[in-house]
């Protein structure tokens, strides 16, 4: 699975819901930031050293991403702090 199980069913039960998330992608889908723009989804930060995109998705949205071979991972994109 692409996603830890929780974030699956919260997309699952708010498909028309915005989510904030980071998708890992294969380092050589170079275009992945294109097909992410060409769903119409916001791309709102590129993260080159770790092969990530920062988007913004409807849940029902988000669980289309997960099907495309080029997305790795999906996790909610939230604030971190160090300790």
């Amino acid at each position: 699975m692409k996603a830890d199980e929780a974030l699956v069913r919260r997309l699952k039960s708010f498909p028309e819901r915005e989510f904030d998330l980071l998708l890992r992608v294969s380092p050589d889908a170079r275009d992945a930031a294109a097909e992410v723009g060409k769903r119409g989804l916001e791309v709102r930060r590129r993260y080159r050293l770790i092969d990530a995109l920062a988007v913004r998705a409807s849940g029902k949205e988000a669980l289309r991403l997960m099907e495309e071979p080029w997305v790795v991972s999906v996790e909610e994109d939230r604030d971190v702090q160090a300790l």
